[in-house]
């Protein structure tokens, strides 16, 4: 469930949670940093995972897109504090946190707040800008770039080049997995931020072969560019 800010939203959202849990499927709420006592509540009433989504990737962009500059009381501290809190009420990785890509950032920043947050027991879930997408290469890059980071690997494998731009990740077998659908276990939000034309920018499924090696061969040319933008090699 995707919330709004209003007055008696939790209340309101307590009604829907309880009459949900009277399936068997599990139930996950996104919204803004709420107080641990009204997170305690929603856990109790059968919550279990919590999403509150930073969107933007640095604390200047936050401002821009989800802060006072728009009208909104949300902060940046404010938003990892809540998650920090969440992740102390749900557990770690029962938390999730949203990611845009495409909303002016570095790649460097990406993967600094992806490995950020999975290092606070927060999961990363990435989406494109669906007004002004990125390239599909870049995406790609992105989240191959957190695939690796929640697997085990670590930022100083990774090279940034010009305008802190990706230039070198690895690219181990079998990382189809990479391009699906991130956040919540089991999230596959078909069209959340593509376009019914395509390109898929997030599979709600398995990939095929052939779209493995397309989505790969995506990221190959994205990094070849970082290193020469003229395209020598």
């Amino acid at each position: 469930m995707q919330t709004l800010n209003y007055p008696g939203m939790v209340s309101d959202l307590l009604g829907t949670v309880r009459a949900l849990r009277s399936g068997d499927g599990p139930v996950s709420v996104c919204c803004h940093p709420l107080p641990p006592r009204e997170m305690v509540t929603l856990k109790k009433a059968g919550v279990c995972n919590m999403c509150i989504p930073l969107d933007a990737a640095a604390p200047d962009l936050f401002e821009l897109v989800k802060g006072s500059d728009v009208g909104n009381p949300y902060t940046w501290e404010g938003h990892l504090g809540g998650l920090r809190d969440a992740v102390g009420i749900f557990g770690p990785y029962h938390v999730t946190s949203h990611v845009i890509v495409g909303l002016g950032e570095s790649d460097e920043a990406l993967v600094g707040i992806i490995q950020r947050l999975w290092g606070m027991g927060v999961v990363p879930a990435l989406f494109a800008l669906w007004d002004r997408q990125p390239s599909i290469g870049r995406y790609r890059a992105i989240q191959l770039a957190r695939y690796l980071i929640v697997h085990g690997y670590n930022i100083k494998g990774m090279g940034f080049g010009k305008a802190d731009r990706l230039k070198k990740v690895a690219c181990p077998g079998g990382v189809g997995d990479a391009f699906k659908t991130s956040g919540c276990e089991g999230c596959n939000r078909p069209f959340y931020n593509e376009r019914a034309g395509g390109p898929l920018y997030n599979y709600p499924r398995d990939l095929t072969p052939k779209e493995v090696g397309e989505a790969v061969n995506d990221v190959n040319r994205y990094l070849a560019r970082q290193k020469d933008p003229k395209g020598r090699q």
